[in-house]
């Protein structure tokens, strides 16, 4: 499960809403053809928050995405990324914001489990 952590200014109070559809555009661009790659919006999980007065930052907002590594993704993860920068560029076009997108890739294993009686383990 991709995780998408979106941090920004205090002053900017409308991020969220600008960035509304980011579950999708981000398991768009993710989305690879290898067991385990493939992703739908419901995958990609979104952390919003504000800088605190003892963060030290350029940008307005930063959004760092965690995702598992696949070589379908490594392989091109640089268009990967730039499709998600466009797509963020086109939300926050109205504003003269600085942001910027980092996708990390690693290796991981995600397990899920829902007490009202359905999991993966």
């Amino acid at each position: 499960m991709p995780l998408v952590e979106v941090v920004h200014s205090k002053v900017l109070l409308n991020v969220p809403d600008m960035l509304k559809g980011i579950r999708a555009i981000v398991a768009r661009a993710l989305d690879c053809k290898e067991p385990g790659g493939d992703l739908t919006e419901t995958d990609i999980e979104v952390r919003f928050r504000k800088y605190s007065e003892d963060d030290v930052t350029e940008h307005d907002v930063a959004i760092t995405i965690s995702a598992s590594n696949f070589f379908a993704r490594e392989a091109d993860i640089d268009r990967r990324r730039a499709e998600i920068v466009e797509w963020v560029r086109g939300k926050l076009s109205q504003n003269n914001f600085k942001f910027y997108v980092w996708v990390r890739l690693f290796p991981a294993s995600f397990g899920e489990v829902d007490m009202s009686g359905s999991s993966d383990e």
